[in-house]
């Protein structure tokens, strides 16, 4: 991530679905405190229009250049955020979507739970460029996992972000960290002209030669 990176961080209650479990509210005050966030809103509803009126208000306003949203399934609203990227001007794939009600407020409701809001288990979404810089303030634990975000292989990430030589920056930091101990998994975006062959090879390069778990 550029030094001069602006995210916009935005969690969504679901109404209940969410709200009535995880403290929505004490995360955003967290998240308003790290790196690079301009901006952490919180929404009853973050897929209505007035709050995609209000990201895209944002964006506007302070120069967002990513984009950070943690609501509901991705299956039924990733396009919706994506599309809202587009309409600022912003590549789409420049949106970090995260599923706190089936991964999250689901699992532990339906009643409000610490648990889902200082979870034991802690997935960290992050990419590399970052934990590059952060990964010295982290442990080795059983119970944290670094989740890296890769497009694909090298010419498709590096296009995807807009910027050469970070697919290889982002491999040399998941090598590190499985040298330290860290578990590490990948999330990633497999895109519709990609050939099964590249796919397969993608896969096998990141669980057998980087040794990450997923």
């Amino acid at each position: 991530m550029a030094a001069d990176a602006k995210v916009g961080v935005y969690l969504c209650e679901c109404g209940g679905n969410i709200g009535d479990v995880v403290d929505v509210e004490e995360i955003r005050k967290k998240v308003r405190g790290w790196d690079h966030v301009a901006v952490a809103r919180k929404d009853s509803y973050l897929c209505s229009k007035p709050a995609q009126d209000t990201i895209l208000a944002d964006i506007e306003r302070h120069g967002l250049d990513r984009v950070v949203v943690a609501s509901c399934t991705p299956r039924m609203h990733l396009p919706t955020f994506q599309d809202v990227l587009k309409r600022a001007g912003l590549n789409p794939y420049l949106l970090e979507f995260s599923n706190i009600r089936e991964q999250c407020s689901w699992v532990h409701g339906p009643h409000a739970s610490e648990e889902a809001t200082r979870k034991r288990f802690v997935y960290l979404c992050t990419n590399g460029l970052l934990l590059e810089k952060k990964m010295e303030q982290f442990r080795p634990s059983p119970y944290l996992t670094f989740s890296l975000h890769l497009d694909g292989g090298r010419q498709h990430h590096d296009a995807a972000v807009d910027q050469e030589g970070v697919f290889d920056r982002a491999v040399a930091v998941i090598r590190a960290a499985r040298r330290q101990g860290f578990r590490v998994t990948v999330n990633c975006t497999l895109f519709a002209d990609a050939e099964v062959d590249e796919t397969a090879g993608f896969f096998t390069f990141v669980c057998d030669d980087l040794g990450v778990e997923g």
